[in-house]
């Protein structure tokens, strides 16, 4: 306010001061009369009055007790009048400006003209000038001689001052935000908001008590007294404005029964109330609500149905729709069929809302099929697949059993869509061959076409390790597939060719394939359930084949587009923390096994079997005997019934290798001997066989079988000599026969930890190093091998080791600059708190996501709010 007052004393003969209702204007006038007096400086202030628009110079009736007839001759006397009160030097305030008569108007014109010749300082305080035009011509002349002042909103920090001075405590930024977010920064407003929770109890000295308090009764006061002022067109417009929906003019005139232009000049006169947001067509928050508590409920259900009946005939949004179908409480088939059409529109971006329209319209229509199987598609989604299930199969009972001569057959899409949930949930439980006789029965899909299924059970053939089915389904499918095709048939079509080139050519094309499939995905996602995103596809052949940047990179795009629903995103986040487990960031991988520790018992088995592999694989790196142990047990238990598929043959393996280590390995036998019929029936695939391979040979390895190595480590060998980026593995195999018998040539190891460490197998060369340290018969050499080893480990751990505390790995400076960076502190704004440039606090954060092991800014941030937040409860 000292600012605003200075530039107003400071500004010259006139200054327009303009600004919405309740931006402070007439608190401005006000605190520069005072200046005024205290200044022994003359100050008259008038005001328009709304309700004597129509009087001739009524602004003035206190200057002229009787005013002369409104004419040329009456504005000379009254403009004499004024100029003679204010006398030389002294001040003109004029406030509302916009309700002045228009004689009044004149005269103020008049004065405003002559200022600076009469030595007189007029201050004209309006709002948006909507449409007057007398009133923009006075506007125009204070702008020629002055600025023209704009009141804007409070900011967060103004919003913070005035919290303070009125509670006498200072606020919580959360009291501040909540202020700032429910009145837009309208001064008025933040008072009457802050006063009124203040005398009905809703806050705590600067807290708030609740974290919705009610919109307290002198705001409703204050909204109910200029509600009362609005003409019953405008009222229609900002009660539609409250309900909850951004609704265009052509709308608002039609439910209305305005022209457009009226609706237009509705949202002007609201806005230059200071009702609506700025910039915005809906209403400041603590306003809408306000209305809502004004409008009785029998009206406001009347406006909801007016709203709705608006937006169908103007084909408006269907959740805009159907909402304020809802809150108007009508029901009937129309009703039913406008919420399941807001289901069907927020699938794919909020299923569990979609889950609500859907309920909502099978308790109107408890009998619809589509609803029950549209609702089945999004319990998919929402990882509910025992629900999913039930329902597709009650509905393709059901449709299986209807004769032609009932009065209610299930539809052809109705059936569809149960067909293809059942085989999608088929798929993510792993019962692969289920799921692709279940995508070819489908037919007549009302949302994709067939061959998009057709397609689709080729993967589930080629996981189950029917290679034969896969490829006569794709021959079919191949020749009725158009050239070029819809993005969704060209997605599911790359993700099948790719599946069947990576058995038979090198991975590397294969990963080519399902990335771009992965693109066509994203391009055109489906609400339709998936079996396997092509993102986890390429993920797991890009692990396998120890492409682990590229099996991240898909990793994170699924995820950073909340792809599939929660299962398949609960699956993708388990493969990040493979991929960076496989990238020796073990600290990331540490992350996702705690952050999915809640979610166990709802995870699939395959997921299941995902996480316990992580686990499994991380004890082994940190040695930990107990924690081997443990693993071993729950995996002993999990194994025995698990089906294998391509996609889960690196877990397999891992979980091999600790229960081996455990010596527990005759107690998943059969699971290894179904993982081998897999791999036969595949004819081995180098790329998806090979890791695999090496785990069987880390596997015999730890348990000293030592009859095995030799036969294990040549099928890696075979394996690995067919090319590849892991085909440094052939060498490391024989380093290792030749190691496990006690023949250790310094040469053929070096050249094995080079190639190991090279592809990042780094943990991988250190232990290949340790052993044949340990058998070989040559003291200097072993202690050279020893220090390796151990250099390696460190080097390995450096990379990856999970962090005990982010205060015991961080500078202090980086210590400093993670406080600011959890702060939500900009680089500039950082290194302006700590005197270095923008580009060095980058450099530091780069530093910090490293020593973190973080893929992403959003893990990274995760990380430093829990260990920072720790260190300082501590």
């Amino acid at each position: 306010m000292d600012l605003l007052l200075r530039r107003l004393k400071d500004a010259g003969a006139c200054v327009a001061l303009g600004g919405v209702g309740g931006s402070g204007k007439t608190t401005a006038l006000a605190a520069l009369a005072n200046r005024a007096d205290d200044d022994a400086r003359p100050a008259l202030r008038v005001s328009g009055r709304r309700l004597e628009q129509g009087v001739p110079y009524s602004a003035f009736d206190l200057v002229i007790p009787s005013p002369p007839e409104d004419g040329s001759d009456g504005d000379r006397v009254v403009r004499a009048a004024v100029l003679e009160q204010v006398a030389r030097g002294g001040w003109l305030l004029v406030d509302d400006a916009q309700w002045l008569d228009p004689a009044s108007i004149r005269v103020v014109a008049s004065i405003a003209e002559r200022a600076a010749e009469a030595n007189v300082c007029l201050v004209v305080a309006h709002r948006p000038t909507t449409g007057r035009r007398d009133l923009a011509v006075l506007v125009d002349l204070c702008a020629r001689q002055g600025p023209m002042i704009r009141l804007e909103g409070l900011d967060e920090q103004a919003v913070a001052v005035h919290a303070a001075e009125v509670l006498g405590a200072a606020p919580s930024a959360e009291l501040v935000d909540v202020a700032l977010e429910q009145t837009g920064g309208s001064p008025l407003l933040v008072d009457r908001l802050l006063r009124g929770w203040q005398a009905e109890g809703s806050l705590d000295r600067g807290t708030l008590a609740s974290d919705a308090p009610p919109v307290p009764a002198s705001v409703v006061d204050l909204v109910s007294a200029r509600y009362e002022q609005l003409d019953e067109s405008v009222r229609w417009t900002l009660v539609a404005l409250s309900l909850g929906s951004p609704l265009d003019d052509d709308t608002l005139a039609e439910m209305s029964g305005q022209d457009p232009d009226a609706s237009r000049r509705a949202h002007a006169e609201l806005a230059a109330s200071g009702l609506l947001l700025a910039d915005k067509a809906e209403p400041l928050p603590v306003v809408a609500g306000a209305v809502t508590l004004l409008v009785p409920g029998a009206e406001r259900r009347r406006y909801h149905l007016a709203v709705a009946e608006a937006l169908q005939s103007r084909g408006g949004s269907s959740v805009d729709i159907a909402e304020h179908l809802h809150a108007a409480g009508v029901a009937g088939p129309h009703v039913a069929a406008a919420f399941g059409a807001a289901g069907a529109d927020t699938v794919v971006e909020s299923p569990e809302l979609a889950r609500t329209w859907f309920e909502r319209a099978s308790a109107i229509a408890p009998d619809d099929h589509e609803l029950a199987v549209r609702l089945a598609e999004v319990e998919v989604r929402l990882g509910e697949l025992d629900a999913a299930i039930g329902r597709a199969d009650r509905i393709l009972a059901a449709a299986s059993s209807t004769s032609p001569g009932d009065a209610a057959p299930i539809p052809a899409g109705v059936r569809a869509r149960a067909t293809v949930t059942a085989a999608a949930v088929s798929a993510q439980r792993g019962l692969w061959r289920r799921a692709g006789e279940l995508f070819l029965a489908v037919r007549d899909h009302p949302d994709e076409a067939d061959l998009v299924f057709v397609w689709q059970a080729v993967p589930c053939f080629v996981a189950a390790g029917a290679v034969d089915e896969a490829r006569k389904v794709a021959e079919v499918a191949r020749a009725s597939t158009p050239h070029p095709a819809p993005a969704r048939l060209e997605a599911v079509a790359a993700v099948a060719e790719a599946l069947l080139v990576s058995l038979d050519a090198d991975g590397s094309v294969a990963v080519a394939g399902l990335m771009e499939a992965a693109t066509l995905y994203e391009s055109a996602p489906t609400a339709t359930p998936v079996p396997v995103l092509p993102h986890e596809t390429g993920a797991s052949l890009a692990s396998a084949g120890g492409e682990f940047v590229i099996a991240e990179e898909l990793v994170g795009r699924a995820l950073g587009r909340d792809l599939g629903g929660s299962v398949l995103a609960g699956r993708m986040r388990l493969l990040s923390g493979w991929a960076a487990l496989r990238r020796g960031e073990w600290a990331s991988s540490t992350r996702v096994v705690d952050e999915t520790a809640d979610a166990d018992d709802g995870l699939g088995v395959r997921e299941r079997v995902l996480r316990l592999a992580i686990e499994a694989a991380l004890a082994r790196r940190a040695s930990d005997i107990a924690r081997i142990s443990e693993v071993a047990e729950r995996a002993v238990s999990l194994l025995p019934r698990f089906a294998p598929d391509v996609l889960t043959l690196e877990a397999i393996a891992e979980l091999g290798v600790v229960v081996e280590r455990a010596g527990r390995g005759e107690q998943i036998g059969g699971l290894h001997q179904r993982t081998d019929e897999l791999l036969a029936a595949l004819d081995h695939p180098p790329v998806w066989a090979l890791l695999h391979q090496w785990s069987l040979l880390e596997a015999a390895i730890a348990a000293k079988r030592t009859d095995d190595v030799g036969p294990l480590a040549a099928e890696v060998e075979r394996l690995a000599a067919r090319g590849g980026r892991l085909s440094p593995l052939g060498p490391a195999a024989a380093a290792w026969r030749r190691v496990m018998s006690g023949d250790v040539e310094i040469a053929e190891i070096e050249q094995a930890v080079e190639a190991l460490s090279a592809i990042g197998l780094v943990w991988e060369a250190s232990q290949l190093t340790g052993q044949a340290a340990i058998r070989t018969s040559d003291a200097s050499v072993a202690k050279n091998l020893l220090g390796q080893a151990r250099n390696l480990r460190t080097v390995a751990g450096s990379e990856g080791a999970a962090p005990t505390g982010v205060t015991s790995m961080l500078s202090e400076r980086e210590i400093e600059v993670s406080q600011y960076v959890v702060d939500g502190l900009t680089y500039k704004e950082i290194g302006a708190q700590l005197f270095i440039s923008p580009k060095t606090v980058e450099h530091h954060v780069a530093k910090i996501r490293q020593k973190l092991g973080a893929t992403t800014r959003a893990e990274m941030l995760a990380a430093l709010r829990e260990e920072l937040g720790a260190a300082g409860a501590r």
